[in-house]
């Protein structure tokens, strides 16, 4: 996970400083979004304010913050410095660009300047929302016909298709994350570990028991914040399909 979190860091930072610097060293401005777009006299009158220039410095500053982040995951969990790094860059980019437009007296201005800010609008919400779903407690229901877990990456298992259940105390290594949500010690989606391979994760990492189960090609573990409800899972699930 480590190199991972690293070789994405890294590679987001060139994909950002390379087209920055030509902008900004070189004046290559059309790599700018819109700049195409606008007329010669548009494009002169933003050469002459300095906007382009600015931009790209403003590019090149915030993508430092990258492998700032490749290095805050040698400190704590790399999905952590990432989620950290991003928002950050985020947040500064964002800003930047907003208090830039103020060098830009093109007749699209307000257009650009709505976008941009509904952009970042956007963006916020979608990480808000996210991080608000991947928060919430995973729930687990049982019935005479399945078992589900409810949230993001829910799942439902027949009662049928289970083939083990049990109540562990350890939760094997977790190799890597294919397809889910990973904060502190919150896991919630699709995670390879280590002897198992790919299965489902809906658990605080530091808080056992788990409740393990298992189906043909498939297997989850989960558990709540406490420990007493986690213990009334299982007992409800073995009694259910004994």
């Amino acid at each position: 996970m480590m190199l991972i979190a690293i070789t994405i860091q890294l590679f987001s930072f060139l994909i950002i400083w390379i087209p920055a610097y030509f902008v900004y060293k070189k004046g290559v401005y059309m790599l700018l979004s819109g700049f195409n777009t606008k007329s010669k006299e548009e494009q002169q009158h933003l050469i002459e304010n300095g906007y382009p220039q600015a931009v790209g410095k403003a590019m090149m500053n915030s993508s430092y913050l990258l492998p700032a982040g490749a290095l805050l995951a040698f400190f704590v969990e790399p999905a952590v410095a990432i989620a950290v790094s991003w928002v950050v860059w985020m947040f500064y980019f964002f800003i930047r660009m907003i208090m830039l437009s103020k060098l830009d007296n093109s007749k699209n201005k307000k257009r650009d300047l709505s976008i941009l800010i509904g952009t970042f609008a956007f963006v916020i919400l979608l990480i808000g929302a996210f991080l608000f779903e991947g928060e919430r407690e995973p729930r687990l229901t049982v019935s005479n016909e399945s078992v589900s877990v409810t949230g993001i990456y829910g799942v439902e298992w027949p009662l049928e298709d289970i083939k083990d259940i049990a109540l562990v105390e350890d939760l094997p290594a977790i190799r890597s994350r294919t397809n889910g949500y990973s904060f502190m010690e919150r896991r919630r989606g699709h995670f390879s570990l280590e002897g198992l391979g790919r299965g489902r994760l809906f658990v605080h990492t530091g808080t056992a028991p788990f409740l393990y189960m298992e189906k043909d090609g498939d297997f989850l573990f989960v558990n709540s914040k406490d420990p007493g409800e986690t213990e009334q899972w299982f007992y409800q699930i073995r009694e259910v399909i004994e």
